[in-house]
């Protein structure tokens, strides 16, 4: 959600930097006041992704695992939005997750709430460039700046990141090639 325009310009720039274009695609307006996604109507936000679905006529949608991964309320209602949209669109969902020791770790160190998953569970392990990771860690200050778990998140999976399969249409096979 956006709560003021300097957020909006971050938003914004974070695209960009990431090599994406269209940042209204995938920003839900702002309702006109500070509200945490979760309190949304979920029948609002899975419109909102619908209507995101219909413009940009994605495969597939990335979303945060079940739980959220960080265990942020707005990031399982984002999850909830998207699984519903997809579900009534026939896109499949990946999941961004993490390693059960990852977030084993990191919830020893700072007290956080990571969700992991053991191994059985995580469907595809990608080899990843952090140079783009960067850029928008670097235009998205707002959340950035001094955030200790983020840089050791990063430093724990070093070139890793994981992937699963939320929601598979019936008619569709998906599959991760080279992984």
């Amino acid at each position: 959600y956006v709560t003021s325009i300097g957020v909006m310009d971050e938003v914004v720039h974070l695209f960009h930097a990431t090599g994406l274009h269209d940042a209204d695609a995938g920003v839900v307006p702002d309702p006109g006041e500070r509200i945490e996604v979760v309190a949304w109507p979920l029948d609002d936000l899975d419109g909102h992704v619908r209507r995101a679905i219909a413009a940009q006529r994605p495969s597939h949608l990335l979303v945060f695992d079940t739980g959220g991964v960080t265990g942020h309320p707005d990031h399982q209602q984002a999850t909830r939005a998207a699984l519903a949209a997809a579900r009534a669109t026939g896109r499949t969902v990946l999941a961004w997750t993490l390693p059960c020791d990852v977030a084993d770790r990191l919830n020893d160190q700072f007290g956080t709430a990571f969700v992991g998953r053991p191994p059985d569970e995580i469907d595809a392990r990608l080899s990843v460039s952090r140079t783009r990771q960067q850029r928008a860690i670097t235009a998205h200050r707002s959340q950035s700046l001094h955030n200790h778990v983020l840089h050791r998140r990063l430093a724990l999976l070093r070139d890793r990141e994981h992937l699963r399969v939320l929601y598979q249409p019936a008619s569709t096979v998906f599959h991760f090639e080279g992984v």
